[in-house]
């Protein structure tokens, strides 16, 4: 799919299919490298929203917007956001360690799943650079459904809660084959343990990637 680059140096991506407790986790890990004194910049696809540069007031109302937009027009709105994220986090980050939720995969999985054109879904994968560790939260869809409170049309196949599962089980195999494709060494973390168990597996792997620095 792509040509090999180089990681970007002290990058974490902590990806994972909808409801894998990625934003959870993004927390814990972040107070936790902070408790040891390390600064870090969180970076999401919602930092444009909270910005002021997506003229949205809520996940609902862009859950909203992306129902209403074709294919490939949504596809492409979901990576620009990802990717200018990512740039403003890289440019404003100083010596901070940029944790990256979600990164690319996660929407660029979910677009193949909707049918999307995989020619520009490829192109759209070619214009990430791999992170330096890339850490995967595995939880399998039925479990992720029990969790969640609310389901959004987009993470559904726009059917809600009555669609998630299906919908979540066709997602799963994209995301594995994006994971394997996508130029970063992977880490599976079993995500069905209490968030704070599933913390401290993270912090293991974690440090052990630090202990070079």
């Amino acid at each position: 799919m792509r040509e090999p680059l180089a990681p970007i140096p002290r990058t974490i991506c902590l990806a994972g299919a909808d409801g894998a407790g990625k934003s959870t986790q993004a927390d814990r890990l972040a107070r936790r490298l902070q408790a040891r004194g390390l600064a870090v910049r969180v970076c999401t696809i919602w930092d444009l929203m909270a910005a002021g540069g997506i003229p949205f007031n809520s996940k609902a109302d862009i859950d909203a917007f992306l129902a209403s937009l074709h294919g490939p027009a949504r596809a492409m709105f979901l990576h620009m956001a990802m990717r200018e994220a990512l740039d403003r986090a890289l440019d404003d980050r100083g010596d901070a360690i940029v944790l990256v939720v979600g990164y690319w995969l996660k929407y660029n999985a979910t677009e193949r799943a909707y049918g999307g054109d995989p020619v520009l879904l490829d192109a759209l994968a070619a214009s990430f650079p791999p992170l330096s560790l890339g850490l995967h939260l595995d939880l399998p869809p039925v479990v992720a459904l029990a969790r969640k409170g609310e389901v959004s049309g987009y993470e559904s196949g726009m059917r809600g809660k009555a669609g998630f599962l299906a919908f979540q089980q066709a997602v799963a195999p994209v995301l594995a084959d994006l994971r394997a494709h996508s130029g970063m060494d992977w880490v599976a973390i079993d995500a069905e343990p209490s968030p704070e168990d599933v913390e401290q597996t993270i912090g293991l792997y974690v440090d052990a990637w630090l202990a070079p620095c």
